[in-house]
């Protein structure tokens, strides 16, 4: 953690619109099936996590939540900032975070987050973000038996995260356009 990791302090009112939106988004869960593989967390703590973040990310930047998502689908986008599509990435690995992104789901469009949630200290940590093509092109693998394909970038891989601006102009890694 010597990089520029910001780390955000969920209030309760944060956590509170993470738990609202978690709810809404597993209620499609009937029509449209879950999304979690193996038996390690149930579909709606998949989603809380997910969002956790997002809502961390949002509040941030000062960015805008789409609450009517949840009720209608969505396109693969989190959220907008600076003209910008955000796909949000979450994960629980606090010491060694990575980036995962499902091949299936891959958005070359988006600028790809990658966040570190501790949802018992109520932290979620700006691990670092990567442009589509260099999510592109980082390796494959799966995590478990019959689960999807997924990009994996490591945290030392990500560009660092700055407050003011979010600049992709930049080339900061090799393989960044």
């Amino acid at each position: 953690m010597g990089r520029n990791e910001p780390i955000i302090f969920m209030s309760r009112p944060l956590e509170f619109i993470a738990s609202y939106l978690a709810k809404l988004r597993n209620g499609k869960e009937v029509n449209y099936g879950a999304m979690t593989y193996g038996s390690i967390r149930g579909s709606e703590e998949a989603h809380y996590i997910g969002l956790y973040a997002e809502v961390a990310i949002a509040h941030y930047y000062d960015a805008k939540l789409d609450y009517n998502i949840y009720k209608r689908g969505d396109n693969g986008i989190d959220l907008i900032i600076k003209n910008l599509p955000i796909c949000v990435k979450a994960t629980t690995y606090w010491r060694r975070p990575f980036l995962r992104v499902e091949v299936e789901h891959f958005k070359p469009e988006c600028i790809y987050f990658c966040t570190a949630v501790d949802i018992e200290n109520r932290l979620v940590r700006l691990v670092g973000w990567a442009k589509s093509q260099t999510v592109l092109s980082a390796n494959t693998r799966t995590f478990v038996n019959n689960g999807p394909l997924n990009y994996v970038l490591e945290d030392f891989d990500l560009i660092e995260f700055t407050k003011q601006p979010l600049d992709v102009s930049i080339k900061t890694r090799k393989g960044d356009a």
